[in-house]
């Protein structure tokens, strides 16, 4: 008989285990037919929709010997767990499983015991399908039902294996994600689930995809969704609700430390900021974020001695996931011209080794850039060996510290050539509002030969901020538009290689700076995002116009 259990000591027990197996892993003879039928239940010691059950262990018999490929997968609802292990213990013995609590089963309660792909045969591994049993230790058996799908916010692609819980409410201003949940199943590989045997009442709800085979919601790592009500079960009608799954950290925003470097001052904060306002006199000093985007740099403008000046600061950050947050700090500027914030430039890549035949380079400064100052003739661009000038209508500047040029090599791509490209920017071609100067960088880049294409339409007028969004099949953003950016609400992406694309609007509903991904600790949902609804192909030198979307604004 082999005993399946997990507590504090389990770990070397399946260790142990799982080697066992490995070593003893049954090989079939030669041109022998593989048996691809699941194990089919016989019996059960009781029936699903058994009332007061006394009992402590359920027995389940198979046509064929089975074994436990994962004791997790196995779900109690309501929980039986216990501090120390999971609330039960499974025996196999031949064709026979017997799951026996090791944890008291609560006085007039529904459960219900799904045992998802845990049990497999001996042999090939075929999985079980549909072992449900439901009971009540009372005279009746709960009868609310609950079912729905989940799916990725964004790629619409259907989560298998998600963890979808149901947490009771009796006051819904008291909720906390700390509770357990009351009931808790798992997806199946069409991404849907089904709550059945639910007590009436109010509950919240919330799926959370399940890569490190845990049950706890883990908000920082694991893309999870809500519905943003609370649902109330009090007829037998079986209710549908589809829900959402996407990353949306909702940790506070919060500053970590404000540190003086010497003239300057950098304040840290414990998330990525998308955007920052400050009440800062520009006469004495101005702010520009990091290029992590994790740190506000205020730099000092003061250029006569004086006394440390403090300012007390007030700033309204918004993070990546569209959280905003007021923070104030003390801050003292002086004039002292000692070793400061470093200044350091760089051509940034997005760790791109191939380039498209037109697009644009990226150079950041850690501090704002001094516009009148970029000496152009310092700057070189080249593809197979042939110079390119930069025109100062191919340049621009993006949040005071990016320099942005705009290339096209088109008319010298050599179809024999490996096409190489090379961006070099000379020592002093580049000056920071501090007064200090660029040492020589530069990259080389492989230019990609297909011929581009373009894709173009337009959405309805909207009082919203939004942002326009070109993706291809791999699910990445390949280009994006903001609504300020565009002229009469028509949009259009250059430069797009051959392949598959969809094209989505991102709105801002919350605010107009950010586009907001909900946040669980209110339950506030995430702002839409409206989808065209087809797939748009793109062959060399190919446009594809009309590509309209609408929406409610």
């Amino acid at each position: 008989m082999v005993t399946y259990k997990k507590n504090i000591t389990s770990k070397l027990y399946f260790a142990f285990i799982f080697l066992m197996s490995y070593c003893a892993q049954v090989i079939h003879p030669e041109g022998g037919p593989k048996d691809g039928n699941p194990p089919e239940l016989i019996s059960s010691s009781i029936e699903s929709g058994t009332t007061n059950f006394k009992g402590k262990e359920i027995k389940l018999t198979f046509d064929k010997k089975v074994k436990i490929s994962n004791l997790n997968n196995i779900n109690i609802s309501p929980s039986v767990e216990s501090k120390n292990d999971l609330g039960f213990e499974v025996y196999i013995k031949g064709k026979t499983l017997t799951l026996e609590f090791t944890s008291p089963l609560k006085d007039n309660t529904t459960y219900t015991i799904n045992f998802g792909n845990a049990i497999t045969d001996t042999t090939e591994f075929n999985v079980a399908k549909n072992i449900v049993i439901s009971f009540s230790t009372g005279d009746t058996i709960d009868e609310m039902k609950l079912s729905g799908t989940i799916y990725d916010y964004f790629s619409k692609q259907l989560i298998k294996n998600a963890v979808v819980s149901l947490y009771r409410i009796h006051d819904e201003n008291n909720f906390s994600l700390s509770q357990k949940p009351n009931y808790t199943v798992f997806s199946d590989e069409n991404g849907q689930y089904s709550f059945t045997n639910i007590k009436k009442g109010f509950y919240k709800i919330i799926a959370h995809q399940n890569n490190d085979h845990s049950l706890t919601l883990d908000t920082k790592n694991n893309k999870y969704g809500f519905f943003p009500e609370s649902i109330n079960l009090n007829k037998k009608t079986e209710k549908k609700y589809d829900i959402a799954i996407l990353n949306s950290d909702p940790t506070p925003l919060n500053i970590i430390k404000a540190d003086s470097k010497n003239q300057d001052y950098q304040i840290s904060f414990n998330k990525e900021i998308r955007f920052f306002e400050i009440n800062l006199d520009s006469k004495i000093a101005e702010a520009c974020l990091s290029l992590d985007k994790k740190e506000i740099l205020i730099l000092s403008k003061l250029e006569v001695f004086d006394p440390y000046l403090e300012k007390d600061l007030e700033i309204f950050v918004i993070d990546s996931f569209g959280n905003e947050a007021t923070k104030k700090t003390k801050i003292a500027l002086n004039s002292f011209r000692g070793p400061s914030i470093n200044s350091d430039f760089k051509i940034l890549t997005d760790n791109k080794k191939q380039i498209s035949k037109a697009g644009f380079f990226k150079i950041h400064s850690t501090k704002p850039i001094n516009v009148a100052k970029i000496d152009l003739t310092k700057f070189s661009l080249s593809i197979n060996k042939k110079e390119i000038p930069i025109l100062k209508e191919n340049i621009s500047i993006k949040n005071k510290n990016q320099i942005i040029i705009k290339y096209d090599f088109s008319q010298f791509i050599d179809s024999k050539l490996d096409n190489i490209s090379k961006l070099i920017i000379d020592e002093d071609a580049i000056t920071d509002t501090s007064g200090e100067k660029n040492k020589k960088i530069g990259k080389a880049f492989l230019v990609d030969k297909k011929n581009l294409g373009s894709i173009s339409g337009s959405v309805n007028d909207s009082s919203k901020n939004y942002k326009i969004q070109l993706i291809n099949d791999l699910g990445e953003i390949v280009d994006e538009v903001s609504k300020n950016e565009i002229e009469n609400n028509s949009y259009v992406f250059n430069n797009v290689l051959p392949g598959k694309y969809k094209v989505r609007v991102l709105l801002y509903d919350k605010n107009d700076k950010v586009w907001f991904s909900g946040n669980i600790n209110f339950f506030s949902p995430p702002d839409r995002l409206i989808e065209l609804n087809k797939e748009i192909e793109i062959i060399e030198a190919w446009q594809s116009r009309e590509n309209n979307i609408y929406f409610v604004a």
